[in-house]
């Protein structure tokens, strides 16, 4: 499986693609809200006006909380909270299971409860979607523990600060690929990856 970076028009979009299936988890839907990406699964995180619209390609467009699975990628929308512009919801927090490997999307700017953690457990892979006040999310990395951080962020200037503010080194990859193989060691250090496109 890897691990790609996508913007259209400035925000951030996540691609995790494999043999044959692939997940698509964006901040925002289209202005026109027509989608030509292939994906399997599109995961919308902001203005979805109509969760259950089928892709190009025949996959699912996912923006409601639950649990959903499609040829064995596991999807857990986890929370939504309204967005305040009237177009729909901000969703927060999206675990992926696929091929193995236990993705979390978090883009909430608070810590996580002692339920949420033990609900989540062990998160190989943490993409973290760096907005405004980004503190809280630094004790939530600390607290979900993953082997892989990945920040991404539609705000240059944040994910600026947010850098400095990490004390970690980020190595710059065009793609970042892992197998499940790559998660069985319990003693690790957590290793930072920044996508670009």
């Amino acid at each position: 499986m890897q691990i790609t970076l996508s913007k259209k028009d400035g925000v951030p979009a996540i691609e995790l693609s494999g043999d044959a299936q692939s997940v698509y988890i964006t901040t925002a839907a289209s202005k026109t809200n027509k989608w030509s990406i292939e994906s399997e699964v599109i995961v919308v995180a902001t203005d979805a006006k109509q969760p259950t619209e089928k892709t190009k390609g025949g996959g699912l467009i996912l923006a409601d909380q639950g649990e959903f699975e499609k040829d064995g990628i596991f999807i857990n929308i986890y929370e939504k909270k309204p967005s305040g512009t009237g177009r729909g919801f901000n969703l927060d927090l999206v675990e992926v299971e696929y091929e193995g490997v236990r993705i979390l999307y978090y883009a909430l700017a608070e810590e996580f409860s002692k339920e949420l953690l033990t609900d989540l457990g062990v998160i190989d892979v943490l993409i973290l979607d760096v907005r405004g006040d980004y503190k809280q999310q630094l004790k939530a990395v600390n607290s979900i523990d993953p082997q892989i951080l990945l920040p991404i962020s539609a705000e240059p200037e944040t994910m600026s600060k947010f850098k400095q503010d990490l004390g970690a080194q980020l190595e710059v990859q065009k793609r970042f690929k892992a197998k499940a193989a790559d998660f069985v060691n319990d003693e690790y250090v957590m290793h930072s990856v920044l996508l670009e496109e």
